[in-house]
């Protein structure tokens, strides 16, 4: 995010596949600044696409909003809406433990390369696409991901 005008509004980058939820009255939790906190949407418009310009509560002019510049909005997991089977949000995946099939421990998810294609889990040094054939099993509550790694996707490069 980065301060917009004088009044305290801010520029944002929706980074999320539902921007309705960026309206007024909605809870956000502002990351990524020095002091993180909950804050209330107070008013939301449109910007120059693809931003949204909006004003949070407690954040009256420039220099409140020059403070949140680079912050993150994120919302609650409960405020998320449900997503379609076998389908997941990023957060959900970062952190998985990874295994193949056979048992063969490769490390956790660290981060997710969206691609036009597919999305890549980064797992160490290894990236895994986000196929059918590849994710065997996402298990959740169990904290981990079951592949069965294409041939030569787990040879050293």
């Amino acid at each position: 995010m980065a301060a917009h005008g004088i009044r305290g509004e801010l520029s944002a980058y929706p980074e999320t596949d539902f921007p309705e939820r960026l309206r007024p009255g909605r809870e956000v939790y502002v990351a990524g600044v020095a002091a993180p906190r909950w804050s209330r949407i107070a008013a939301a418009r449109p910007g120059k696409p693809p931003t949204v310009l909006l004003r949070l509560s407690g954040v009256g002019d420039r220099d409140a909003a020059e403070a949140l510049r680079g912050a993150e909005l994120q919302v609650a997991a409960s405020d998320l809406p449900p997503l379609p089977e076998g389908s997941f949000y990023l957060y959900q995946i970062v952190g998985l433990r990874v295994v193949t099939e056979d048992g063969r421990e490769l490390g956790r998810v660290d981060d997710v390369l969206q691609n036009a294609a597919n999305d890549v889990y980064v797992v160490g040094s290894y990236l895994i696409p986000a196929l059918r054939e590849v994710v065997r099993e996402i298990d959740l509550a169990g904290g981990r991901m079951v592949v069965r790694p294409l041939p030569g996707l787990l040879d050293p490069s």
